[in-house]
């Protein structure tokens, strides 16, 4: 009898993968063709950096709730054009490739994309959007999410650099070492 209760525990738990992996790869495929048929505003083709610092600094000046926790005032960050690089490489290969994640086409990771860049980090960030017109629908669409916010309001990073590239944006934070 033990047995068979553990080959029925055995079958249960199998049944149980393989619906939660179809139901994975069904969350999948719908969004990608919800992205696919979406029509996303687009990016500027050039970017205020001066607006992308002055945004991003006022949330960590003042101090910010992200999903009712409250994260207080941190430093704030100043513009670093390796990081800008790191985030327009990946817009770019977003495009190019047409999809919307943290890993590069190839599999790559924003480590991969820091050194790259030659971008000797102690700390790093990374926060992605699609479908914004302005810098202002960007920032405050991330100061909305809470795992974006956090990312924002994280007192160990000290640059930025911002990207967009048509309808994907990516911010990457870093402390150089």
């Amino acid at each position: 009898m033990l047995t068979f209760n553990r080959l029925i525990f055995s079958m249960k738990r199998r049944k149980l993968l393989f619906v939660s992996c179809l139901a994975i790869c069904a969350f999948v495929l719908f969004s990608g063709l919800y992205y696919q048929n979406k029509n996303y505003a687009k990016a500027p083709v050039t970017l205020n950096k001066t607006e992308l610092l002055r945004l991003v600094n006022q949330a960590r000046k003042s101090g910010c709730h992200c999903d009712g926790v409250y994260y207080p005032p941190v430093k704030e960050v100043v513009w670093n054009n390796k990081l800008e690089t790191a985030a327009k490489n990946h817009c770019v290969d977003m495009q190019k490739h047409n999809f919307f994640s943290h890993k590069s086409s190839n599999g790559g990771t924003i480590v991969g994309r820091l050194n790259k860049v030659d971008y000797n980090w102690l700390a790093f960030g990374e926060n992605i959007a699609l479908g914004f017109k302005t810098e202002k629908e960007v920032v405050n669409s991330w100061l909305k999410s809470p795992t974006h916010c956090k990312t924002i309001m994280c007192g160990d990073f000290t640059e930025m650099g911002i990207a967009a590239s048509d309808i994907y944006w990516v911010q990457v934070f870093g402390k150089p070492k």
